[in-house]
């Protein structure tokens, strides 16, 4: 009976650490072929040509390459769901509902209310950081660009990688809950937001912590992954708040970004008793 034990934990372990590794590869991989895609002649000089008359087809160009990242995150999830978890299309919950459409336009509010609480709380506290750049676009180009980058290369293929698929790929528990959090604010350590040293490098995991925490409640409560969409895409878009305000990035905001969305993923657990369903 032990030895039947142990090969079971043994299993799943197993079982945990190939879907971080299929996560892993269908969210790289789908990065690698957007930068591929810029690769065609003539697609990046026409990105970054923003003249009066080329605006919307520098717009059209930048959906289009990061539209690539959404649709490779979808195949390989829907290729992933059928050959490791022979389950429905369904547990992906990414078919569109009243309630999940509901979950993806409050999110979207709430993730620009915290940076705009956050910006105004730190300013009144005299903190200051590294301005953001202020854009120079026109307002709905801003707009485009925003959902190119913010929605189609991150919000949608992570959160259906993320919190779509590997969640109730793992049996929708605490453990998957952890894992999609953790693995998936690891992968910012990569990233540049203006770190200056390895301390200020685990400081900006903060943000990515919170939403990545508010996220997974928000996808577990509605049964929608929309609603961690609107939650991960908001974040991104929220930084449209700089045609009305100077943002600053520091250690001091993403400690309380980060707290912020922590607050709005224990209040969406508290609410509908999310993790108390689960295994």
């Amino acid at each position: 009976m032990r030895d039947t034990f142990v090969m079971s934990a043994s299993m799943k372990k197993s079982r945990t650490v190939l879907r971080i590794i299929v996560a892993l590869v269908i969210d790289i991989g789908a990065t690698i072929i957007a930068v591929l895609v810029t690769l065609i002649p003539g697609l990046r000089d026409t990105v970054n040509d923003q003249s009066g008359s080329h605006l919307l087809l520098a717009c059209v160009a930048a959906l289009f390459i990061c539209g690539t990242a959404t649709l490779s995150v979808y195949g390989g999830v829907r290729v992933a769901a059928h050959y490791l978890d022979k389950g429905p299309q369904s547990m992906l919950g990414l078919k569109p509902t009243a309630k999940g459409c509901i979950w993806f336009l409050s999110m979207i509010i709430v993730a620009t209310l915290v940076l705009a609480v956050s910006t105004i709380i730190l300013k009144l506290c005299g903190v200051h950081g590294t301005p953001v750049q202020e854009r120079s676009e026109t307002w709905w180009v801003a707009i485009m660009f925003s959902f190119a980058s913010g929605f189609l290369m991150q919000g949608i293929p992570e959160e259906i990688v993320w919190r779509g698929w590997f969640i109730p790929s793992l049996g929708n528990t605490k453990i998957a809950v952890a894992l999609s959090v953790v693995v998936f604010a690891l992968l910012h350590l990569l990233s540049n937001g203006g770190q200056e040293n390895v301390a200020e490098r685990f400081i900006y995991l903060l943000p990515s912590i919170g939403f990545a925490f508010a996220a997974a409640m928000a996808r577990l409560a509605s049964g929608s992954t929309w609603a961690a969409i609107g939650v991960h895409g908001g974040y991104h878009l929220s930084s449209l708040l700089l045609f009305f305000m100077s943002i600053e990035e520091s250690p001091q905001k993403w400690v309380l970004v980060g707290s912020l969305w922590l607050l709005i993923g224990v209040t969406i657990n508290w609410r509908y008793k999310v993790l108390e369903k689960l295994a």
